[in-house]
């Protein structure tokens, strides 16, 4: 069944995937899981030396008044979300269209 998850593709070396395949075996994972499991690991050592890493994703699940100030300025700076995702921002929010951009 395939996965509703976001994809990363990487270039890499025969090499290195070869040598993936027999670490992923010898952890009775796919490949993708254990890549996986190495980006998370990665992610939680930065964040234990560097705190956390804000995303759309905590900054919608902050219980901060100002996440709707937050989530559009991330917007405005070119995040992308890999998933559809409907935010609801009140008339009153909303800044004004410029028709003429």
């Amino acid at each position: 069944m395939p996965s509703k998850l976001p994809v990363i593709k990487a270039n890499t070396s025969e090499e290195n995937i070869e040598k993936m395949k027999v670490i992923a075996k010898a952890h009775k994972r796919s490949v993708a899981k254990e890549l996986e499991m190495l980006i998370e690991k990665h992610i939680k050592d930065y964040e234990a030396e560097n705190g956390e890493i804000e995303t759309l994703g905590t900054i919608i699940t902050d219980n901060n008044t100002g996440f709707i100030e937050k989530a559009k300025k991330s917007f405005k700076r070119g995040y992308k979300v890999g998933m559809e995702m409907e935010i609801n921002i009140p008339e009153d929010e909303k800044e004004p269209s410029n028709a003429n951009n």
